[in-house]
């Protein structure tokens, strides 16, 4: 079975041989990286596996749009995609639940019953295992999901505003 290719509507993918440039492109959400399935986190990780695949990129950027370089997860997309909790839920109950009780869906969740609801995990065989340097250009604030982005690639240059 073959998996459909998700458009890139929260980021922009350009390739420049021998470089590539993925820009998260939420400027209005502060380029909050949306948890819903075919949601910026699921086109990063599609956006990685390309840069790791393509023979004529030698490296690869990560910057984001407008002023900041993101604002972390977007939680309003949190029970409907990706980590979707199961029945309460951590957002919809009042108790926190183990995080056993949360499965992962998605396109490219390799594992439906991950008991570890992290995006990253999306991100690794692109970013984290891909032997092509990844430098992330970091400006203004990088918060929350972001540190788990930047702390995943080769070079960080963080500008004196961050």
């Amino acid at each position: 079975m073959v998996e459909e290719k998700l458009k890139y509507t929260d980021i922009i993918v350009e390739k420049k041989p021998p470089i590539g440039y993925i820009t998260i492109n939420r400027p209005e959400k502060r380029n909050a990286l949306g948890l819903e399935t075919g949601g910026a986190c699921e086109q990063l990780a599609q956006a990685f596996l390309e840069m790791k695949e393509d023979p004529e990129m030698r490296a690869f950027i990560i910057k984001g749009a407008g002023d900041c370089f993101t604002a972390g997860f977007d939680l309003g997309g949190y029970d409907q995609g990706i980590y979707k909790p199961r029945e309460k839920g951590i957002w919809k109950g009042h108790e926190l639940e183990p995080l056993a009780e949360i499965s992962a869906v998605g396109p490219l969740a390799s594992n439906p019953e991950a008991a570890y609801p992290t995006a990253p995990l999306l991100w690794g065989d692109g970013l984290w295992d891909n032997p092509k340097p990844s430098i992330a250009l970091v400006h203004s604030f990088c918060l929350g999901a972001g540190l788990w982005l930047i702390n995943q690639c080769d070079i960080v240059y963080a500008a004196p505003t961050s």
